[in-house]
């Protein structure tokens, strides 16, 4: 059998993922520092139920997301902007990759709310779509035409990018 982690070698496991996810559904670094902050308190008060990795991930995911509703009916908001490359290993792309990548975390970023999020747990974090549905308590096809609306909506817009800049400075 094995030892269960503890609290903080179970987090370090799942850090990036969780901070990378923050930071796409809300756009914003002090605004995800908070949810995420949030969240972590949370999960560390209730790990003698969460127990497993896997559980915690999903357990921190979905703190962060009613997080950030609270946070948005609050009215809180920053002015940084998200910098997702800092949170990928970049260190071995070329200028091009770069600004492709540039382009498509922008083209995330002005995706509505509801598409972004499943977007980014189905696509970038690569969760089940049925964990996603379980976890956003919807249907499993709701989150599959979720997904699929916001592929074909990243698809439009990476085909012409010039309005992704445009729409990102007057989303926030």
């Amino acid at each position: 059998m094995t030892p269960t982690p503890s609290f903080l070698e179970a987090y370090r496991i799942v850090q990036r993922d969780v901070e990378r996810f923050a930071l796409f559904l809300c756009r914003d670094r002090m605004a995800a520092a908070d949810v995420t902050q949030d969240a972590v308190l949370a999960a560390f008060e209730n790990w003698s139920r969460i127990e497993t990795v896997e559980r915690l991930k999903s357990y921190v995911i979905t703190t962060i997301i009613r997080c950030y509703h609270r946070q948005r009916r609050n009215g809180k908001r920053h002015d940084e902007l998200v910098d997702v490359d800092s949170l990928l290993s970049t260190s071995s792309l070329s200028a091009e990759d770069l600004a492709d990548l540039e382009i498509i975390r922008n083209a995330i970023a002005v995706l509505p709310y509801d598409l972004r999020v499943s977007f980014v747990l189905a696509e970038v974090e690569g969760w089940p779509h049925k964990n996603i549905a379980s976890m956003l308590n919807l249907s499993l096809s709701a989150v599959k035409m979720r997904v699929k609306r916001a592929r074909d909506l990243l698809r439009a817009r990476l085909q012409d990018p010039s309005p992704i800049s445009h729409e990102l400075n007057h989303d926030r």
